[in-house]
C-alpha cells in the first residue's frame, strides 16, 4: 500500500510544480504585457507611480497583521515546526526589507 501511494504522489507533485511554475511564468508575462501597454498609451507617469506606491503601502499594512495572525495560528494548532519557521522567516525578511527601504529613502532626502 505504501509503495502504491508513493507511485501516485510523484505525478501529483510533478503536476503541482508544473502548475506553480506555469502560473508564475504566465503571471510575469501578463505583468510585462500590461507594463508594455501602459508605456505605449503613456500610462506610466507620476500619478501612476503615486497610485502604485499607495496601493503597495496599503497591501503591506494588511499583509503584516495577516502574517502575524497566521504565525499565531500555526503556533497554536501545529506547534513549533517547519511551517512556523517558514512564517517566521517571511515576517523577518519583510521587516528587514522595510528597514533597509527606510534607511535608503531617508538617505536620499
Amino acid at each position: 500500500m505504501n509503495e502504491m501511494m508513493m507511485q501516485m504522489a510523484v505525478p501529483m507533485n510533478l503536476g503541482g510544480l508544473i502548475g506553480l511554475f506555469g502560473g508564475l511564468i504566465l503571471g510575469l508575462l501578463g505583468w510585462a504585457f500590461g507594463r508594455h501597454m501602459q508605456r505605449k498609451n503613456r500610462g506610466v507617469d507620476e500619478r501612476a507611480d503615486i497610485i502604485t506606491t499607495r496601493a503597495k503601502s496599503f497591501g503591506w499594512n494588511i499583509l503584516i497583521p495577516a502574517i502575524l495572525l497566521a504565525w499565531i495560528l500555526i503556533l497554536l494548532f501545529e506547534g513549533i515546526g517547519l511551517s512556523f519557521f517558514v512564517m517566521m522567516a517571511l515576517f523577518v525578511i519583510s521587516q528587514i526589507a522595510y528597514i533597509c527601504s527606510v534607511i535608503y529613502h531617508n538617505g536620499r532626502n
